[in-house]
């Protein structure tokens, strides 16, 4: 009874040379640990990586050597797998399952590239586990300026759809050992953090308060509207006040003087004149009312000028890369006129 057992757990221990043997890196006696760690539940670290991005087939092929050198360097690690998976503005996509054929792999087609997802599987032995246990590795790059669905972690046979927002990268580990996780995490996100565009400080400053900028020259139009209406008003009750006086401190009862004070009564009531200045005083402030919060949208969707992210992995992306970051440079532009002009249009 106990020959055939022995030779079933010798087998485990061959090493096949026939390339559809596959052999497992355990001990016959860890075989049920190594089953276990394969099929366990694994716990997950995700982190989201905000900011405009570029992303090339050499930062890829750069991370992938990164995250080998560290787990080979510190850990008794067994490479399994790697995946790439590339999606592409006709809503078509390419797998490719190594990192030979992601770097060789040249699309012919006109296509643009919007998101990248990548995956590496290892086998890790921990000191403090018997057996090596599965630990996987999935990071996306969303570029573009819509959402757009990915599919994290395709390689897992429980693929999960994220919907992420543009200009993001997303990191998601799954791993049997929490220092082991943290490590890798912070590792990651270091490296991702270098692909991020900085802004300089103005425009900077401009993206994130956009809406309060258009409200502020929407508010200083109006207030320069009103503030015209003000003096322009005060002026002229002034003049006909003074007028007024002028008249009324005439001493004397002629009949030309009273004649002359009742035409200058005659003129203001029968005239009509502080009736035509309401209506005129009135449909300046509506016009300007209005002339004033298009404005303020207009420059504070000219303010919200974010850079894009881009994944540079076709020719096409190149191109588009180009003229978007063209098209922001004249929104600046744009922008810095539109606050000029309102202010002239203030003053």
């Amino acid at each position: 009874m106990n020959e055939p057992s022995k030779r079933d757990n010798q087998a485990l221990t061959i090493h096949a040379t026939d390339d559809n043997v596959v052999v497992l890196p355990c001990e016959p006696s860890q075989f049920r640990d190594f089953i276990s760690g394969l099929l366990g539940r694994p716990q997950t670290i995700e982190r989201i990586v905000r900011g405009p991005f570029e992303v090339r087939k050499s930062d890829i092929e750069n991370l992938h050597h990164l995250i080998s050198q560290r787990l080979t360097s510190q850990n008794d690690a067994t490479f399994m797998s790697f995946q790439a998976r590339v999606i592409y503005d006709d809503d078509s996509s390419v797998s490719l399952n190594s990192i030979e054929e992601f770097v060789s792999y040249a699309e012919v087609k006109p296509l643009l590239s919007q998101a990248v997802h990548v995956s590496w599987i290892y086998l890790l032995k921990f000191p403090s586990k018997s057996a090596p246990e599965k630990q996987e590795i999935s990071i996306s790059f969303q570029g573009g300026h819509s959402p757009f669905e990915l599919e994290i972690g395709s390689i897992s046979p429980m693929t999960r759809v994220y919907r992420s927002a543009p200009g993001t990268m997303r990191v998601r580990i799954n791993h049997t050992d929490r220092t082991w996780g943290s490590d890798i995490d912070a590792l990651i996100a270091g490296h991702l953090g270098t692909l991020v565009q900085s802004e300089s400080g103005i425009r900077k400053f401009a993206s994130e308060y956009s809406g309060w900028i258009g409200f502020l020259f929407s508010a200083l139009i109006i207030l320069a509207s009103l503030s015209g209406v003000y003096s322009i008003t005060s002026k002229l009750v002034d003049e006909y006040l003074e007028k007024a006086q002028t008249i009324a401190s005439v001493g004397s009862e002629s009949f030309a003087v009273l004649q002359q004070k009742i035409d200058f009564l005659i003129d203001i009531v029968a005239s009509g004149m502080w009736t035509k200045y309401a209506f005129y005083t009135t449909g300046f402030l509506i016009i300007s009312l209005v002339a004033a919060i298009f404005i303020g949208m207009f420059i504070g969707s000219m303010a919200d000028i974010k850079r894009g992210s881009f994944v540079l992995l076709t020719v096409k992306a190149e191109k588009h890369r180009e003229s978007s970051l063209r098209k922001l440079e004249r929104n600046w532009l744009t922008f810095c006129g539109s606050v000029i002009g309102a202010i002239i249009i203030g003053i």
